[in-house]
């Protein structure tokens, strides 16, 4: 009876270790280059960092402005030391806002272009994931983050999760 039971368990292990277990990856930077919603939001994004960018513009110029003009004072011997400082502080001041405001821009730019590829890549993560159920994958890897260090044995899905993902519109 044991020597049954010790061979039906080594045959069982034998079976489970030669079935093949299904492979395949994705390079999600290049799938996501082919959809259109990605370049169209690509497209508002740009349109939203112009508008920004306005405000910035302006900043610099009222800087450049202020700056030339004091160094036309300074350099005619206008200013006593106290208004030098004084407008030194003031000139000193209007840089610092030009950075804040380019850091304002760029976490509203970061969190705009997140607002448009949530959805997108929740689309793609909800694809991959449904055809590699459907497809018996055991994992399917995304080369486009260079963890995959070979992919020879694995079937590239990127057109075809690209087709599933285009059919669904």
């Amino acid at each position: 009876m044991k020597k049954i039971l010790l061979l039906l368990i080594t045959s069982s292990m034998a079976f489970f270790a030669s079935a093949q277990q299904k492979f395949g990856h994705i390079n999600t930077g290049n799938l996501l280059e082919k959809l259109p919603e990605v370049a169209l939001a690509d497209s508002l994004l740009m349109k939203y960092q112009d508008s920004l960018a306005i405000k910035g513009q302006d900043l610099v110029k009222a800087f450049e402005t202020s700056y030339t003009s004091y160094m036309e004072e300074v350099n005619k011997g206008l200013l006593p030391p106290v208004q030098q400082q004084q407008k030194e502080a003031a000139l000193q001041k209007q840089q610092e806002t030009i950075e804040a405001y380019r850091d304002e821009m760029e976490t509203k730019i970061a969190a705009r272009r997140q607002a448009y590829l949530k959805p997108i890549l929740s689309r793609v993560d909800e694809t991959i994931r449904k055809y590699g159920k459907e497809n018996n994958y055991a994992f399917i890897f995304d080369t486009s983050t260079g963890s995959t260090l070979f992919a020879l044995d694995s079937d590239d899905l990127t057109n075809i999760i690209l087709a599933k993902i285009s059919a669904k519109k």
